[in-house]
């Protein structure tokens, strides 16, 4: 039942989509993962991609590190001495400078309260040459952002419940798409991704999977030349 609900989330799809496009092979890398939880996705990653020289996994929790994710690495026979497990924060690793091939968030970015940071500390621990791939993040299909664009509208112009007090005519993209308390899941537009992208000088690549409502990302540190022409010095 487990395998079947990562499944259907279609995390793995989406990080073979994203190697299988740039052209990655992932064999001699070094990896962490953030906010890895029970280490189910890295299982499957360490599983096909025999070849990882070393994974780290950082998650918060102790319950879903210390005590879970043994348990399904030794399920799927993952060699112990491939992957790393730490209890830590995002914010936080003790990672050396420049020591990494990769660093993958899945479904992890959304859950960030301060995502300029979280992105500065993995550009930290990133080679030269290192990427970000970033997987699992909300997707909301034109029409869904259209029909709370006009319900808004409706209730603005008839001043339901108070609403112009609320908000302007013209609705935020939290407004439409609050961020969810229960979950802990904040929601961005693409334009603030690529605000808060294009402000950690990091250009991106996107990636939309409509049928599982999810959006991902890979990035890249911005050349010297890439600085130029964009108009960032």
């Amino acid at each position: 039942a487990f395998e079947d609900y990562l499944g259907k989330k279609g995390l793995y799809k989406q990080m073979e989509h994203i190697l299988i496009r740039n052209g990655i092979d992932l064999h001699g890398c070094t990896i962490t993962s953030l906010a890895s939880g029970t280490c189910a996705l890295e299982s499957s990653i360490l599983r096909r991609h025999q070849g990882i020289k070393k994974m780290i996994c950082v998650e918060f929790s102790k319950h879903r590190i210390i005590e879970i994710a043994p348990r399904i690495l030794k399920y799927y026979n993952i060699d112990p001495n491939q992957i790393e497990l730490c209890v830590g924060s995002f914010y936080n690793l003790r990672i050396k400078d420049n020591s990494l091939d990769f660093v993958m968030l899945s479904q992890a970015f959304h859950h960030a309260a301060d995502p300029e940071k979280l992105l500065s500390e993995a550009k930290r621990v990133l080679k030269q040459d290192g990427k970000i791939i970033i997987i699992g993040e909300h997707y909301f299909k034109p029409m869904e952002v259209f029909k709370r664009t006009i319900k808004h509208v409706i209730k603005w112009i008839t001043n339901y419940k108070q609403q112009r007090k609320k908000t302007g005519f013209y609705p935020s993209w939290q407004y439409l798409f609050p961020p969810s308390k229960e979950k802990g899941d904040i929601h961005y537009s693409h334009n603030q991704y690529k605000q808060l992208f294009k402000k950690s000088e990091l250009k991106y690549k996107r990636f939309i999977f409509r049928d599982i409502k999810n959006q991902a990302f890979f990035l890249e540190v911005l050349s010297e030349n890439d600085l130029e022409n964009d108009g960032v010095k």
